[in-house]
């Protein structure tokens, strides 16, 4: 988990630091633990039962004991493996980066 997210997160930072609160956002169990707010992410893992309804479908999937309870899984209903937490989150962090430059195309230059 840490030795696949944390660096992630980390180039992400360092491409842009702004993606931070996107980061946190769009992770939010997971930024939690790789951050080491054990209380923030204990009190967020109780809010989304488990992670079973976390927002994010990676939290889903990486933090719900039993994947048939996550929305993913009633969505589409199909076996979850390595390949579907590597390809949503692939997913994922496509998304950010394209928002993130559509927000830097629509933000206009020195005013940020």
């Amino acid at each position: 988990f840490s030795k696949v997210l944390a660096p992630l997160k980390r180039a992400l930072l360092q491409y842009d630091a702004r993606l931070d609160k996107a980061w946190s956002k769009k992770f939010a169990l997971a930024d939690e633990l790789l951050e080491y707010r054990l209380d923030a992410f204990a009190a967020l893992t109780a809010q989304t039962l488990e992670g079973c309804e976390a927002d994010s479908v990676i939290d889903q999937l990486l933090f719900c004991p039993d994947w048939q309870r996550t929305s993913y899984w009633k969505k589409y209903k199909k076996t979850v493996t390595t390949a579907t937490v590597v390809t949503q989150t692939d997913s994922a962090v496509r998304s950010l980066l394209y928002w993130n430059a559509i927000d830097q195309l629509s933000t206009p230059q020195g005013s940020e």
